[in-house]
């Protein structure tokens, strides 16, 4: 009988917890309706900037390093990802633009299931629905994966200057599993522990300690494109690059 009371008791007490929960999500959302409403003020005219990659990973970041228990370090990141996702829909409709495949999972997986993810037929595609702000972001295949497509998607960002890769998902990254490049007009922000990524057609590159990551290379019509990775956030092109040099992006450094 006393086992049965002491069930019984620690069943109370999750229903308890479940309520404090419940109170505490719904005040979040108060305040990220009150978020969306600062965004949508800032923006004036234009399109509101929805997600915020870098912070979310931040967020994300602080969180599992806290993390103590017997809970699953993946399960955290899906339940505050279910959050942000959610509240995200409290500041404004959103569209994400994604390739078919394993991608979509990956969109779904992080901007929710009630997010609008709507497939297209190429990265082309995707890009422009970003461009033409009938997207907030595209989900695309991260460059130099060995899943990445043919030809490069990448050597667009060069015509496109606004886009960038603002971030990769999943942010908890198993080695062996697909990651997306998130793709968006806007320029990427840092998240405390990143790496940039540099295009270039600079024929060499710094070799040694210092060397970057080459993630991947395409043909352009002034030769050879490289993507490169480089540790920390990097406001601008080293000189090394050369002049055509840009910045693709930044991403937050993968948690395991």
């Amino acid at each position: 009988m006393s086992g049965e009371m002491r069930l019984d008791d620690l069943r109370a007490e999750i229903d308890d917890v479940d309520d404090r929960i419940h109170d505490l999500l719904m005040r979040r959302a108060e305040i990220a309706s009150m978020v969306g409403e600062s965004k949508r003020k800032q923006a004036g005219d234009g399109p509101p900037r929805l997600f915020r990659p870098a912070r979310e990973a931040r967020v994300l970041r602080r969180l599992l390093a806290r993390h103590r228990g017997p809970l699953p370090r993946a399960v955290v990141q899906d339940v505050w990802r279910a959050i942000i996702a959610g509240n995200l829909l409290l500041q404004g409709d959103m569209v994400v633009a994604v390739m078919p495949g394993a991608h979509v999972r990956l969109a779904r997986d992080h901007f929710g299931s009630c997010v609008d993810v709507r497939e297209t037929p190429a990265a082309e595609e995707a890009l422009a629905a970003v461009v033409q702000h009938r997207a907030a972001a595209a989900v695309l295949p991260f460059p130099g994966q060995s899943a990445d497509h043919d030809p490069a998607w990448w050597p667009a960002m060069l015509r496109h200057p606004g886009l960038h890769i603002v971030g990769q998902i999943p942010v908890l990254r198993s080695p062996s599993a697909p990651t997306a490049a998130l793709v968006a007009e806007q320029v990427p922000e840092a998240s405390d522990a990143d790496v940039t990524l540099v295009i270039t057609s600079a024929a060499t590159v710094p070799a040694g300690a210092d060397a970057p990551d080459v993630l991947a290379t395409a043909a352009d019509s002034t030769g050879t494109l490289r993507l490169l990775a480089l540790e920390g956030h990097v406001p601008e092109p080293p000189d090394w690059a050369g002049p055509g040099a840009r910045i693709a992006g930044v991403v937050a450094a993968g948690l395991t």
